[in-house]
């Protein structure tokens, strides 16, 4: 039986050999059968690899992006931080961890829902550690395709303090 790969061009085949008097009425079916789960099996793979490389371009978009993303999910854990966040942190690894690990910063995922206009430009003092990082940030929902809240993602700058003399810290 043929096996057809990526657009339908022919990948193989799938032969089974033996003696004629072994040949019972179902082994053309079984042998179709078999051929169109390892079609099934190298489109699985073939998805596999293309939702990988799409991944990988998705994580160095959100790595190479000049300001800071704090990506949080539907029950408020970190998803994803990329590299300026986590160096206007000064802490890596906040993947997994609660939003409530930077105090200070108290994001409603329902209201950024709600209202994301409201949401914008927002100042706060983040506590990481032992440092206060003054910061303005803005937030929108991540939502699918099917209008369901998937989550948040966060855009933020450390902001500089003025000294009274005008110059800048």
């Amino acid at each position: 039986a043929p096996i057809f790969g990526y657009e339908d061009k022919l990948q193989g085949v799938l032969v089974i050999s033996g003696s004629s008097t072994l040949v019972h009425l179902h082994t053309l079916v079984m042998v179709i059968s078999a051929a169109r789960s390892i079609e099934k099996q190298m489109h699985l793979q073939q998805q596999h690899k293309e939702m990988a490389v799409y991944t990988g371009f998705l994580d160095s978009v959100i790595k190479s992006a000049e300001t800071g993303l704090l990506v949080l999910d539907r029950q408020m854990r970190i998803w994803k931080t990329n590299r300026k966040g986590s160096e206007i942190l000064g802490r890596d690894n906040l993947e997994g961890e609660p939003v409530s690990v930077l105090k200070g910063l108290d994001p409603d995922l329902e209201g950024i829902w709600k209202n994301p206009s409201a949401w914008k430009d927002r100042e706060c003092d983040i506590c990481c550690g032992k440092k206060r990082i003054p910061v303005i940030f803005s937030a929108q929902p991540v939502i699918s395709d099917g209008n369901e809240l998937l989550g948040a993602v966060l855009v933020f700058e450390k902001m500089c303090l003025q000294r009274e003399s005008g110059a800048f810290l």
